[in-house]
């Protein structure tokens, strides 16, 4: 099995994954986001990954980290809060 294929059969296990051990970290400003805004959040990125893996181009996946993390600055998220949520969808896959 390949990795994309690995990946898209495995989507709601991992989104589920990250989002539990965010719910378990306590990250303030995802807990006030909400759960469905926050997997909303997660599965984009899981998307932009999945996709470069398909495409052998990190490129787009780098560009959306960017943005993300520009706009949660712009929110008021803490640094610590976005690179987490990185970190535990990364440790789910």
């Amino acid at each position: 099995m390949d990795t994309v294929s690995f990946l898209t059969a495995r989507t709601e296990p991992i989104i589920d994954a990250a989002l539990t051990a965010m719910a378990e970290r306590h990250l303030v400003h995802y807990e006030r986001l909400g759960r469905e805004a926050s997997t909303c959040k997660l599965r984009e990125l899981f998307d932009h990954v999945v996709e470069g893996a398909r495409s052998r181009n990190l490129g787009p996946v780098l560009a959306y980290a960017e943005q993300i993390g520009n706009e949660r600055y712009e929110s008021g998220f803490e640094f610590v809060e976005v690179r987490s949520a990185f970190s535990l969808l990364e440790e789910a896959i």
